[in-house]
């Protein structure tokens, strides 16, 4: 954690003072000052991420001119490829290709929080302690189109839904499981009050076998029916664990118990509170259906959005304060307690690129 610790202060400390700069051309400047540490990082970490050997083998093979993109047997993303050659057009160092992917993650993901986010500062420290920084070690291609999904939030909240399908439809050549997003515009017109919450989570439960049986049925003529075949170790490693379930369920009631307070919920409010509901409900979801744990990556990454705007919502300031200090304590000593114990994203030890190269 020895590195970790001093780039998440410097990076929120970075953010802060961007907050405070009231001209959009020093925002972008303080923005992308902000993102360096989070990117240096990342680029120069090694066999940091559970599946860094098998991108690090992917850049190397097409950094020496391989014409065939594809791993486990599978076609690239077309994404991702193109994005993978563009880098290696500046320089075939695999290092530079993880450090330029990361940067295409987290500048989506500042950037959006900049736009929408009630507290920036607190948005780009839950970026940290939620784990979704770390998580992008290793599923690359998947957080590109989770992040430009999480950046499409502005269209929704504009209601512009050529451009949001758009977005959708970009993500899509990263990650297929983009798709999952076509519905989440619709939802700023649907109102979950508690019993439709109760009756959502609850037939969440109570489906369970049938849904894993459904989709097993559909997978298995896609690419992704590998994840059917896996043995017990291997998918335990996709198998969200309790404490999603446990960061999902504390938040969602908190959240409810404020929301419940307000005459009245603003579009981005319900919206929000309607993206946890079905992130709760995929959370608990993942005890039949293992695979659906790849959607849950995009509901906490709007957990970045959710927790500032709840918090919002309470008026004592002690006891916004005390709510705000329990959550960051909850996910970050979670999320530390993982990483430590359980090597959660295999990003501990850290490992410096050069000492190995």
């Amino acid at each position: 954690m020895t590195i970790y610790i001093p780039m998440i202060i410097l990076t929120v400390f970075l953010a802060d003072i961007q907050e405070r700069i009231r001209y959009r051309g020093r925002k972008i400047s303080i923005l992308l000052i902000t993102l360096l540490p989070p990117t240096l990082v990342a680029a120069f970490r090694y066999n940091n991420g559970a599946d860094y050997p098998m991108y690090f083998q992917l850049f190397t093979r097409l950094g020496n001119g391989s014409k065939i993109a594809g791993i486990e047997g599978k076609k690239l993303e077309v994404g991702f490829e193109y994005i993978v050659r563009l880098c290696q057009l500046v320089t075939r160092n695999q290092w530079f290709t993880f450090g330029a992917i990361s940067f295409i993650i987290s500048f989506l993901i500042f950037k959006e929080c900049l736009n929408d986010s009630d507290d920036y500062r607190l948005s780009v420290l839950f970026y940290f302690v939620t784990g979704v920084y770390f998580d992008a070690y290793n599923g690359l291609r998947q957080y590109i189109a989770v992040s430009i999904c999480f950046y499409a939030m502005k269209y929704i909240l504009n209601k512009d839904a050529k451009r949001y399908f758009l977005a959708v439809l970009i993500a899509f050549l990263f990650h297929k499981s983009a798709l999952f997003f076509v519905p989440v515009y619709f939802l700023q017109y649907l109102k979950f009050d508690f019993k439709k919450a109760i009756t959502i989570v609850g037939l969440t439960v109570l489906s369970g076998s049938g849904l894993f049986a459904i989709l097993k049925f559909i997978i298995k003529y896609t690419p992704y029916a590998f994840y059917f075949t896996l043995n017990s170790v291997e998918l335990n490693e996709i198998v969200a664990s309790q404490s999603s379930i446990l960061f999902f369920g504390v938040s969602t009631i908190i959240g409810y118990y404020y929301y419940s307070k307000e005459k009245e919920i603003d579009t981005k409010t319900q919206l929000l509170y309607n993206m946890q509901i079905i992130s709760l409900s995929i959370a608990l979801m993942t005890a039949f259906v293992p695979l659906i744990n790849r959607v849950l990556y995009y509901g906490m990454a709007y957990e970045l959005l959710y927790l500032p705007n709840m918090l919002k919502l309470i008026n004592n300031r002690r006891e916004k304060m005390l709510v705000k200090v329990f959550l960051i304590l909850m996910y970050g000593g979670i999320t530390a307690y993982g990483m430590i114990n359980s090597g959660w994203y295999t990003c501990i030890p850290y490992n410096f690129y050069f000492d190995y190269r």
